[in-house]
């Protein structure tokens, strides 16, 4: 699973990292095609708080997480909660059983 946290959400970005997650936390210079571009090539989760950047993800089919909080303990549980309707396990016949 792989981030993209937009230039808002850099604690955010520091603390998935932390917990060994692939963060790409965007620079300044970054405007927002770049973002999208990367976060689609790199089929990245798209975590921003810009309301306009969330409308041309959800053009763009992207996934996205939209962050309304700015408590670091609420994001992270955000986040978690959230990429759980990403998240697609690979059952084997085995574990079926």
């Amino acid at each position: 699973m792989k981030f993209l946290c937009d230039q808002m959400l850099g604690t955010l970005a520091k603390w998935l990292r932390l917990f060994g997650f692939d963060t790409f936390y965007a620079n300044a210079e970054m405007d927002d095609e770049e973002l999208l571009r990367v976060a689609d090539e790199e089929n990245r989760i798209l975590i921003t708080r810009d309301k306009q950047l969330i409308v041309r993800a959800i053009k763009k089919n992207l996934q996205i997480v939209e962050m309304t909080l700015t408590d670091i303990d609420e994001q992270l549980k955000r986040v978690l909660k959230d990429i759980k309707k990403y998240f697609h396990p690979v059952y084997s016949e085995r574990s079926e059983r």
